[in-house]
């Protein structure tokens, strides 16, 4: 995907004192608000913030590995591969 080799290669810059990236306006779809995380290798895309609590990302895994998230991110509903690298994980 493109987005994941443009933040790989720096080419998206972290915002100012932030863990996030502010996608440009032609790639802000892929993410609710147009922001991203990485938290280590992984890039966390917030997909659906939902309703109060509810909410669910897709995580690019460059290892391929099922992430592992600290409990701020609220309780794991599922997780599902969906490709290579990449996984849905919807938390309430």
């Amino acid at each position: 995907m493109k987005v994941v080799e443009m933040i790989q290669s720096e080419n998206i810059k972290l915002m100012k004192d932030s863990d996030r990236y502010s996608l440009p306006e032609a790639h802000r779809w892929i993410a609710d608000d147009g922001l991203v995380l990485k938290s280590g290798k992984d890039i966390i895309f917030i997909h659906d913030a939902g309703w109060g609590d509810n909410y669910s990302i897709i995580i690019y895994s460059p290892n391929n590995s099922k992430p592992t998230l600290d409990a701020s991110y609220g309780d794991i509903v599922h997780i599902n591969k969906i490709d290579t690298n990449w996984f849905f994980i919807s938390f309430t």
